[in-house]
């Protein structure tokens, strides 16, 4: 009896872990395990979306749905989850994922899901941006459904002028109904409803202002102009020329406001820096990171080879409380071997952000480092991230070194994340 305990108990918990992070494992263990009860953690999954970033990897409810109707107690499941939506949410992200749940039960024709779909958007619209709720409803209705968001949230509008909706539903109806000119159909149905009216002119004026801010936007004739005068400028897509890597870089030696000079070192996260390092190397050796520029300076060795920045970086990553920054350098001066440290990194480590930025950091290495080494570090992390999308890349990595296992071959076909879903498909042909 304790045997089976201690048994059931691990499989608990390796179905808890999986379904937090996605994976397929949580669907396998349904299978091979049939009679024990997964419910309760399909619930707490369900009512709260675990992605590292929500807004990005987006809802998890079709793979969720798919293990909830493979549960002996399903119509429970169902039930909890409509409850669920039916009361304030204040997790936006969790909110999204029940609507999306609803939207699987009310595709299905069920009735009081697409009833709950409904009643839940009047409720929140003080309280959310209105596309939550919104595009389920649009799914289930069509132009009917945009008329009647438009109606309530006319309304909302008319009594709270100060506030402002955007355009976004209404192109997402469009875009889901091409075959409409949805415009045209609520500007019809303005002149008979005031509320309709006031959400199109409202609309508008939001999408004019907005158009006007983005025509004023200042525009820069050189680079050089538009690092010194924005907080932040993002290069990571951005082409440089030769002459004008030079002058960011003669500029970032000349500067001595630490400020802006910090701002041109930033560039070199992306583009080589082009004179000798020594300089960017004694910056990261610095401690005083009050202008970010040791943290610029670290991020610019990544491009850089060079044995003196290879023992910096080591030894940083052995001795750091978060060493996902110095992994990075080994982008340029990576050597087989590396995956037994790069290992042990991962598996010192539990807080989800750290492990994340663990992720982040070993992706970069490996997609610059093709090596059958890259197995056991991007493997121990696959075990420890919540990211749908990383793991997607450390999938694809696997993939193309050809050290995908047998088990996460397995697995990736009922992920969470449907790029991932897609590599098994693509493995499979």
């Amino acid at each position: 009896m304790d045997k089976y305990l201690k048994t059931h108990t691990s499989i608990k918990q390796r179905f808890r872990s999986s379904i937090r992070r996605g994976t397929g494992e949580a669907y396998l263990l349904m299978q091979q395990y049939p009679n024990i009860n997964f419910s309760k953690e399909i619930i707490n999954a369900s009512l709260s979306n675990y992605a590292y970033d929500g807004q990005c990897e987006g809802s998890r409810a079709p793979y969720l749905f798919r293990l909830a109707e493979f549960s002996k107690q399903r119509n429970i499941i169902r039930q909890v989850i409509l409850e669920s939506l039916a009361k304030e949410k204040e997790d936006i992200w969790s909110l999204l994922q029940l609507y999306d749940f609803a939207l699987h039960y009310a595709k299905k024709g069920d009735k009081e899901a697409y009833h709950t779909i409904y009643d839940t958007f009047c409720y929140n619209i003080n309280n959310y941006s209105c596309w939550t709720g919104g595009t389920e409803i649009i799914e289930l209705d069509g132009l009917k459904g945009m008329l009647f968001i438009a109606d309530k949230v006319g309304y909302y509008l008319m009594k709270h002028p100060d506030e402002s909706e955007d355009d976004f539903l209404l192109s997402h109806c469009q875009e889901l109904y091409p075959e409409l000119d949805v415009y045209k159909e609520l500007e019809i149905e303005a002149q008979k409803n005031p509320n309709i009216c006031y959400y199109i002119n409202n609309v508008k004026e939001t999408r004019a202002r907005w158009d006007e801010e983005n025509k004023n936007r200042k525009t820069y004739t050189t680079i050089i102009e538009e690092i010194e005068e924005k907080p932040f400028v993002y290069l990571k897509n951005r082409s440089l020329n030769t002459q004008e890597i030079l002058q960011i870089a003669d500029r970032f030696l000349e500067e001595k406001d630490k400020l802006v000079k910090a701002r041109f070192l930033s560039a070199f996260k992306y583009v080589k820096y082009p004179y000798d390092y020594k300089p960017l190397l004694m910056l990261a050796q610095q401690k005083n990171n009050k202008y970010r520029l040791q943290e610029y300076a670290i991020a610019a060795l990544r491009n850089i080879r060079a044995d003196e920045i290879r023992e910096f970086a080591l030894e940083k990553i052995v001795s750091s409380k978060d060493p996902a920054i110095y992994v990075n350098i080994l982008q340029s001066n990576y050597r087989e071997g590396d995956e037994v440290l790069l290992t042990s990194i991962v598996e010192k480590f539990k807080n989800e952000h750290i492990i994340e930025s663990l992720v982040s950091s070993y992706i970069n290495v490996y997609q610059m480092n093709k090596t059958k080494g890259c197995q056991k570090p991007l493997e121990t992390l696959y075990y420890k991230s919540n990211c749908g999308i990383c793991r997607h890349s450390m999938i694809d990595i696997l993939i193309e070194n050809n050290v995908l296992s047998d088990i996460l071959n397995d697995e990736i076909q009922y992920d969470s994340y449907e790029d991932t879903r897609e590599l098994y498909e693509s493995e499979r042909k």
